[in-house]
């Protein structure tokens, strides 16, 4: 659909736009986007669960812009491990109390030791934005265990934290 989509987008002004890989790119990450949303949120509606899934997306996608993470090459994954995620992650808000508080405690050290992650390779922060990036990520974990302490944020955050280890082998 983004190969289609970028073709007749070039076709209609192709001195003024961008080349068909850029928009080929651009359009295949908003289709994801959309398709995530779209889909999580009518599995949500079906499991009225739709509040949930919405703190459970907004959460992880916070933080992942501001912690990086893994991509998977595959778009078809990627929506559907996406989703998996989103739905597990609202449906999550029966564990015990005590294990909330080893969840923060983990998140906070994968956060620190690998936030950002895989996003100088995207945007190639220096070390000052990577700083900032990381501040943020953990103020956004602390920021829930001491104001909002809600059980959805608290497994988004970590379940995210967890895509930022990956083999730095670059």
């Amino acid at each position: 659909m983004a190969d289609s989509t970028a073709k007749k987008i070039r076709k209609v002004d192709p001195i003024r736009t961008a080349s068909f890989e850029v928009l080929q790119y651009g359009l295949k990450i908003t289709y994801n986007t959309l398709m995530i949303i779209i889909f999580s949120l009518l599995i949500g509606i079906v499991l009225n669960k739709t509040h949930e899934v919405i703190i459970s997306m907004l959460s992880f996608a916070l933080l992942r812009f501001f912690s990086g993470g893994f991509h998977l090459k595959s778009s078809d994954r990627c929506v559907a491990l996406s989703v998996s995620m989103i739905l597990l992650i609202a449906f999550t808000n029966f564990l015990p109390d005590y294990l909330y508080e080893y969840i923060n405690f983990l998140t906070l050290l994968v956060l620190l030791k690998f936030a950002p992650s895989n996003i100088h390779i995207k945007t190639k922060k220096s070390f000052n934005q990577k700083f900032v990036f990381k501040s943020i990520s953990l103020i956004l974990v602390i920021t829930n265990i001491t104001l909002i302490g809600n059980q959805i944020i608290a497994v988004a955050f970590f379940i995210q934290s967890l895509t930022t280890i990956y083999n730095r082998s670059e």
